[in-house]
Formats: C-alpha cells, structure tokens, sequence
C-alpha cells in the first residue's frame, strides 16, 4: 500500500505558485521516507510559519502589555485620593466667634466651634469618613473634626468639616511667632473601595487657628489698630499699636515685635542687614479702664539691598494681656517686611 501523502496549501497562496510534486519528487518521498521532503518546499514553508507565528506573538505581546498598563494606570487613578483647603481668607473660620468676648469670658485655654472646607481634587469621586482631625501647634490637643452634609464629594466638589478646637493663649516673648505647621488629616473612600488618608495643609495664608481664636477672644478686652511708618533718610521703618481698653478694670500688657526672614520654598533669603528694634513708647504697662496707649518699634536698615525682589520677610507685633497673672495673646497684625524695606531704602518695587 502506498504511503499516504498530504500537502497543506497556504489558503492566501495563488495556486500557479506552488510547488506540486512532480514524479521524481514522488520517487524521491517514496525511497527517502514521507518524513523528508525536497528542500525547496520545506525552507520556504518552514520560514513562512515562523515569521506568521512571530509577527503573531509579537502582536500578542505588544497589545497586552497596552493593557496591563492600561488597567494599572486604571487602577492606580481609582486609588487617588487628593484634597486641598479651600483658599479663601483665613483657611480655618469660627463658627461663633461672638461666644469668645468679654472679660467675663475670657479663659488661657479657650475652646471654639471650628469649621473647614476641603475640596475633592481626586480624579474620582470619594466619600469622607469619620474622624477627621485637626493638629496645630497651640491647640492644647488634635481636634476631632466630622462632615457636615453630604460626604460623598465628585471632583471638584466641596465639603465642610465641623468641630470644636481648645488652644493655649498663654505665651512668653520667646515664643511669639512659633505658632506654624497646621494641618488637617482626613480619610475618605476611594471608587475602587480602598480607604486613604491624606494630609491637608492649612499654613497657605491667614492666621493659625490658635490666633484666630486667641485673637477673637482678646477683642472684647481692647478695641486695636495698627500702624506703620517709614523714613526714608533714616533707613528705617516703625511698626506700632494703638489700643483702647475695653475692659472694666485695669490691665498689664506687653508690646511684642518679631521679625522672620526664614526662607520657603516660594521666598528665599534676605539679603538684607537690620538693626534690633528699639522701642517707641511704653512697650509695657498697665492699661487702664478706657484708657488708652500707642507703641511700637523702629527698625534700622543697615545695609540695604541692591534689588528690591531681595527684601522679603515679615514683622509680626503682638499685645499679650496679663489677666490674673496669666499672659495672653489677645491681639496681634502682620506687616510686609519686604514693603517696609523697600519704602525705607527708597527702591523701586
């Protein structure tokens, strides 16, 4: 019986280019063995598949990888959790403030209701959890913050958060001006089910929650303004206070000045040489009932500088109020130090 032969035709091949066996090819199978067939039929063949099968697991690979990363990137976006306090005046508000004034109510360790606002900068929508909480040097411990309405924010959404912070209004002069590094530590749901955490800073601008609330407080004690002035042939600028006491009966105070040239990431150092302050006025007292007082301090500039973009910088000048031995700080404003500067040295901005 004749050895069974059967040639496989490429469906896509044009029939006229194939090899047929002819009768020596035939005698050829026949003498050698089906198993070996002429070698101008198997290294075309044999090439062909080969280069079809690579082409083909190439293709394979290539469009899976695609969209492994396709799915990873997918998932890591699902996983994003990304929130920022809402940038308007100063970034934690009291609730009521009205609750803080007077003498009568006066306290070194105040507490106040306190309110957030965070916004989703997730790519996704998340949902808040309970348990926010709120850090700050000052704050006599963490506050615990929840959402006020609806918890569950889109992108771009905004939620309240809600609570009561106690602070330490007690203070020496040493410590003025320390009060930095206020944050809120939130956690939510993201869409794929994971829960995170993210810390939202609160130092963007305005004043720290242990101000806002000590500040608020001291503002049924005394009603406050403060100005500043430059000289401009004396190289110096001075910052001061002017106070009416409120209060119905007398009052120690101290007048505090603090000057910070620490640099950020947004201001580096100032070049620029300063003398110490020297007072103006009595910086400390006693403010009697109704009574009234004016201080503050001058500032030399020493060595100024050459470009107005180096002055940069801020003067901060508090009242701590001595009510019952225990000092406070009831009132306090910043100043531009980098204005300042320029105005006094007579550069242009």
């Amino acid at each position: 019986m004749a050895d069974p032969h059967i040639e496989f035709i490429d469906p896509h091949e044009d029939p006229d280019s194939v090899d047929w066996l002819d009768a020596d090819d035939e005698e050829h199978v026949r003498s050698h063995g089906s198993a070996r067939l002429p070698p101008r039929t198997t290294a075309r063949r044999v090439l062909g598949s080969l280069l079809v099968f690579a082409l083909a697991f190439a293709a394979t690979g290539y469009a899976g990888s695609l969209a492994y990363r396709h799915d990873e990137a997918v998932e890591q976006a699902a996983d994003t959790l990304e929130l920022r306090a809402v940038d308007v005046g100063d970034p934690v508000t009291l609730l009521d403030p009205g609750a803080l004034g007077g003498l009568g109510a006066w306290r070194i360790d105040p507490s106040a209701a306190v309110a957030v606002d965070i916004t989703n900068e997730s790519p996704d929508p998340i949902t808040l959890l309970p348990g926010a909480t709120l850090y700050g040097p000052g704050l006599t411990k963490p506050a615990a913050l929840r959402t006020s309405g609806q918890g569950r924010l889109r992108p771009g959404q905004t939620a309240r958060l809600t609570g009561v912070a106690s602070v330490d209004c007690g203070v020496q002069a040493a410590s003025v001006g320390a009060d930095r590094g206020n944050s809120l530590l939130v956690e939510a749901r993201t869409v794929s089910g994971a829960v995170g955490a993210d810390s939202v800073g609160l130092d963007g601008g305005g004043e720290s929650v242990r101000q806002e609330i000590c500040v608020q407080q001291g503002e049924g004690l005394a009603s406050s303004f403060y100005p500043q002035s430059v000289d401009p042939a004396a190289h110096s600028f001075t910052v001061a206070v002017s106070s009416r006491s409120l209060a119905v009966q007398p009052l120690r105070y101290q007048v505090v000045e603090t000057v910070s040239t620490r640099p950020t990431q947004s201001m580096p150092p100032m070049n620029v040489l300063l003398s110490k302050p020297v007072p103006v006025g009595p910086v400390t007292g006693t403010l009697e009932p109704g009574g009234t007082l004016s201080a503050g301090f001058t500032v030399r500039v020493t060595a100024c500088p050459r470009l107005a973009a180096t002055a940069q910088g801020t003067v901060e000048l508090e009242m701590l109020l001595f009510y019952r031995g225990a000092p406070a700080v009831f009132q306090m404003d910043g100043f531009d130090l980098g204005t300042l500067v320029r105005e006094a040295c007579s550069l242009l901005s």
